[in-house]
């Protein structure tokens, strides 16, 4: 068959199904439309095809990983039969998965005709403009719903939201233990735990029955009146940081934002005239404007900048690269005590305590961002707690609350005396009753369990099982981080093995470049990391 042919055949057929109006969505299930199939032949339909062999048409099409339904096969068969119908032969086709994550709009569905080199493809995004200019690819794009499975959550979703995520093709309704189950029943074993969110998992009922007797009290008041629930979560997370005093923020970017403001309030009421910020490359401490001025990644900086001045950035476990960097206006040194977004990398003993020695000596504040390591994830409480240090404010949210929406900042009392104070920082959500009832609940059952030391042993059988795949895979090169937040360095494409994983029941996610990352539930049991072994080694 000729290139030529091959555009036509594949063009004119996708766009006549779609034309038909051959599927429609009903609900979450794509349903085929049989009367609307066309009862043709080829010709009828002016295309030219081949001489065949006992009449059948050889394919081979590869489709995004959402072009599937529930039962795995629908969509295809049915887009088979209507071809079929259409084109007056018979097809025989090998299909393939591409993940849909490797797509810029996660849209792109690309045929392959047999043993001839000529792709047509289907997109919603720009991402066939990249691969089309050399002529091989066919832009479709007014066609690219004919094969298309959208349950309609997705279609709402993509239609309201502005788009900052690239998804996966799924929808979560229910979770159980460590588990998560779509709108069709599959079951999903959680490795990714929200980012490092969901601690306790999923359907905790000691958690939920707080929440649900919270609710029914009061969800919500202003900050100018006291609540009972708010003061207790604060005394809880001073008790188990070694802090002082605290403040409830929404998120991590917001605790984040608090604590250069404290650092930056401190240095204003002691008139030392700082103002500037040593941070690390490969840090990731939000997106909000202060957080991400902190970032070491250009790729969340640049589109945004100028961003906040008096910003420079060190090497990450790299002493003397911080103390090259040291001016007379530092007022502060932020770091995460293990880097999640940059690849999970954690710091040494030598850095983490170097730093603390050059804050004082210098009168600089260190800030430790435990946002997504905090909350017993590595094996301590707070990840800074293993190094015997100390430092001078702290963010966390992600796991102090179970889900439940809530970060916090905290510092030393004598950070505290020369910072914020009424009119200097504020917030209209921040410590309600319900997120602070969260935090109390989140706490008590942390303890209760002895979930930390649940991580201790957990998390040194994941590692050792990690390396093993060290040993066993050319394409696992190395086992990063501590506790349940660790990661694989790869040499295989990440959105790969996401999404081979998601198709075997997986959820686990990508940090930096190349590394997979694991964050899972910090209930988790042996069991269950062998389990995510065993899906893991197909999906590499």
């Amino acid at each position: 068959m000729k290139r030529e042919t091959t555009k036509r055949l594949t063009a004119m057929g996708m766009s006549v199904a779609m034309a038909a109006g051959l599927f429609t969505t009903m609900g979450t299930t794509a349903v085929w439309a049989e009367d609307s199939a066309p009862k043709a032949t080829a010709a009828d339909n002016g295309i030219e095809l081949p001489e065949l062999e006992d009449g059948t048409l050889h394919l081979e099409v590869s489709i995004a990983d959402y072009q599937q339904s529930s039962d795995g096969t629908l969509v295809q068969e049915k887009w088979q039969e209507a071809m079929e119908n259409y084109l007056g032969c018979k097809l025989d086709i090998t299909w393939t998965r591409t993940p849909a994550t490797d797509y810029q709009a996660n849209e792109l569905v690309v045929l392959q005709s047999g043993s001839v080199p000529d792709i047509a493809t289907v997109t919603k995004g720009s991402a066939v403009n990249e691969y089309g200019e050399d002529g091989t690819l066919l832009n479709l794009a007014d066609y690219s719903d004919y094969m298309v499975y959208y349950p309609e959550y997705m279609k709402e979703t993509n239609e309201a939201l502005l788009h900052t995520y690239n998804q996966f093709p799924v929808v979560l309704e229910r979770g159980e233990g460590a588990y998560l189950y779509d709108t069709e029943g599959k079951k999903y074993l959680d490795f990714a735990a929200g980012y490092a969110v969901s601690s306790l998992g999923y359907a905790d009922k000691e958690l939920n029955d707080a929440l649900k007797e919270q609710i029914d009290k009061i969800f919500h008041t202003s900050n100018l009146y006291y609540n009972t629930a708010c003061g207790k979560a604060a005394e809880d997370l001073k008790r188990i940081t070694g802090m002082d005093r605290i403040f409830f923020t929404n998120s991590g970017g917001e605790a984040v934002e608090g604590t250069l403001k404290a650092a930056r309030k401190y240095a204003y009421k002691k008139g030392t005239g700082r103002y500037e910020f040593i941070a690390m490359k490969e840090s990731f401490h939000g997106r909000s404007f202060g957080a991400v001025s902190v970032t070491g990644h250009d790729a969340y900086r640049e589109p945004f900048e100028p961003l906040v001045p008096g910003v420079s950035f060190a090497q990450y476990n790299d002493l003397d690269s911080v103390k090259a960097l040291v001016t007379d206006k530092t007022c502060a040194i932020i770091l995460e005590p293990l880097q999640g977004e940059g690849g999970i990398n954690a710091a040494t003993e030598e850095f983490m305590k170097g730093i603390r020695k050059l804050c004082d000596e210098e009168g600089i504040l260190m800030i430790c961002d435990e946002v997504q390591c905090g909350m017993g994830r590595t094996g301590a409480m707070f990840a800074w707690q293993a190094y015997d240090i100390k430092p001078d404010i702290m963010s966390m949210a992600k796991a102090i609350g179970s889900g439940i929406p809530v970060g916090a900042f905290a510092m030393t009392e004598e950070v505290a005396k020369y910072s914020l104070e009424p009119g200097d920082h504020g917030t209209t959500y921040g410590g309600n009753p319900l997120a602070c009832t969260a935090v109390s609940k989140t706490i008590e059952i942390f303890e209760k369990k002895h979930l930390v030391e649940h991580v201790q042993k957990v998390g040194a059988y994941l590692t050792k099982k990690l390396e093993e795949l060290v040993e066993e895979y050319d394409t696992v090169k190395a086992v990063k981080g501590k506790g349940l937040m660790q990661g694989i360095q790869v040499t295989k494409p990440i959105s790969e093995i996401t999404g081979a994983a998601l198709k075997e029941g997986l959820l686990i996610i990508g940090a930096g470049s190349d590394v997979i990352r694991f964050v899972p539930p910090l209930i988790i049991e042996l069991e269950q990391v062998d389990e995510m072994i065993r899906i893991l080694k197909k999906a590499l």
